[in-house]
């Protein structure tokens, strides 16, 4: 385990203590990836992303070589699964 993983949880962990609200909505769609909180809203292509690490509870979805969006498998449908796929490959 790097340097980076513990600054990479230490901040997702802030994020709680930041929040009333801790829903994050991820909308995926042809041109990228929007994530939506109560701090705020990121946009990112397709093309930002490095790689996709699949675990069976979770998704990582890689972008900067390091970051990641963490995407809980079990309310990602069959068909996001196939799609959030098809667009990263269809990215590189």
């Amino acid at each position: 385990i790097t340097a980076v993983h513990f600054l990479r949880l230490r901040t997702s962990e802030g994020f709680f203590d930041k929040v009333r609200n801790p829903t994050v909505i991820f909308t995926f769609d042809a041109v990228g990836v929007t994530v939506d909180s109560q701090l705020g809203r990121s946009e990112l292509h397709w093309a930002a992303f490095d790689e996709l690490l699949k675990f069976p509870d979770v998704w990582l979805l890689v972008y900067a070589r390091s970051a990641y969006m963490t995407l809980p498998t079990n309310v990602l449908t069959s068909e996001c699964q196939a799609f959030i796929e098809e667009r990263l490959a269809a990215s590189k």
